[in-house]
């Protein structure tokens, strides 16, 4: 390749970019395929060494003539010390005739003669100044003599494979900065609003203590106009008090020694319910996945996050709708710790667009035309309290997906 075309590959790995861990191998997959036509070069891999420095692995391998990628084999520094040694002194390893160069013939029985590479062009991947690996260029066919452009170049895709690498490492960082930061903030808001519910409340409660002390007044005069004047007061107090206290659990604070409650035990006692709440507009079923469903939450609390969510289900879904509980271990997938109960509602119902799942815990927020907006944040309380977590997976038309996540009692 002249040294244009050299400059042209260059060009094409310099705009390689990742978005993170996910991505990191497909720009090191493009790394590869560009190298090896550049250089000509039937196999071309990526290999890292593991934790200990005492083995290398293969973990990307672009095979030119198939245009195919693969993983491939290990070394072990026991079995070829002079090749590991090479690889921690040479900023390359150019070995014409692979077979019988120092730093390569040890691997000519193994590994050169069964994959027939004849020439290899190896340089080594450094990272904080370390070698991590080595990018290997395997030549099939008659051993070639590898040219100093064709050595420089080469160190140039290990450069840019480390440059992945740490593109990916950064990224993912500041994404997982990111998500703490915006975890932080979320728990910042939600104990603001917990200290204003809790002033709130102690706030009403004293304007009904007067209200029910002046209603108390009314209905001992003993005239009944204005006996009944003082019972719709009464009623109006009951129902701000119910408000009220709505608010104090918004608020509340998570118990010293908390309750252990059993989750599975709790659904079948509140299964009849449940069925009432959905009856006429959707189907409930049931599944346990789990040998033990002992969490540490109060039972009270447990009872409200059923009922709270199999009332929003039923407020979503249309008639012949369904709505399915199960109980289950955490997956990779729920980012949770192990020792965690999964209790997981789906219904079938009209789902969310992405602004109202954005704040269908906030208090007060709702999207029904009569309602308090307080049952989903009640939920949402309950569950951080005991120290758990809750998502909602939805989209418009494709229902909702609520997936809590319990502390399991030890």
């Amino acid at each position: 390749m002249t040294r244009a075309g050299y400059e042209t590959a260059r060009l094409r790995l310099a705009r390689l970019r990742v978005e993170g861990d996910e991505a990191r191998w497909v720009g090191a997959r493009h790394a590869l395929q560009i190298s090896s036509g550049a250089l000509s070069v039937e196999r071309v891999g990526i290999w890292l060494f593991d934790s200990s420095h005492k083995r290398i692995d293969c973990q990307q391998l672009y095979i030119g003539s198939s245009r195919s990628f693969g993983a491939g084999s290990s070394l072990t520094a026991n079995d070829f010390p002079g090749y590991f040694a090479a690889l921690g002194e040479r900023r390359a390893i150019a070995a014409d005739d692979a077979r019988t160069d120092p730093a390569t013939a040890e691997l000519r029985e193994a590994y050169l003669v069964p994959n027939d590479i004849n020439s290899m062009l190896d340089t080594p991947i450094i990272r904080a100044g370390q070698v991590v690996g080595v990018v290997c260029h395997e030549h099939v066919g008659a051993p070639r003599i590898w040219l100093q452009r064709e050595i420089d170049f080469a160190s140039t895709v290990a450069d840019m494979v480390a440059l992945i690498f740490e593109q990916s490492d950064r990224l993912t960082l500041e994404a997982s900065l990111a998500a703490h930061n915006e975890r932080s903030l979320e728990n910042q808001k939600s104990e603001a609003l917990r200290r204003l519910a809790r002033a709130v409340a102690h706030d009403i409660n004293n304007v009904l203590t007067s209200l029910s002390l002046a209603g108390d007044q009314l209905a001992a005069r003993g005239d009944p106009s204005v006996t009944a004047l003082a019972e719709n007061v009464m009623h109006s107090v009951g129902l701000v008090h119910a408000l009220s206290k709505q608010l104090l659990e918004l608020g509340r604070g998570p118990a010293s020694s908390p309750e252990l409650s059993d989750v599975r035990s709790i659904f079948e006692a509140e299964r009849p319910a449940l069925t009432a709440i959905l009856a006429g507009r959707a189907t409930l079923t049931f599944e346990d996945r789990t040998d033990s469903a002992r969490v540490m939450m109060e039972a009270t609390e447990v009872e409200r996050v059923l009922l709270n969510l199999t009332a929003n289900a039923r407020d979503a879904v249309q008639a012949e709708g369904h709505v399915s509980v199960v109980l289950r271990n955490p997956t990779a997938e729920d980012a949770v710790a192990h020792n965690h109960l999964i209790l997981e509602f789906t219904d079938d119902g009209a789902g969310m667009d992405d602004a109202t799942r954005a704040r269908v815990f906030e208090p007060f927020f709702t999207t029904k035309d009569q309602g308090s907006g307080l049952g989903l944040a009640l939920v949402h309380a309950a569950v951080i309290r005991a120290g758990g977590s809750l998502e909602v997976e939805s989209s418009p038309g494709h229902g909702a997906r609520f997936i809590v996540a319990l502390p399991r009692a030890e």
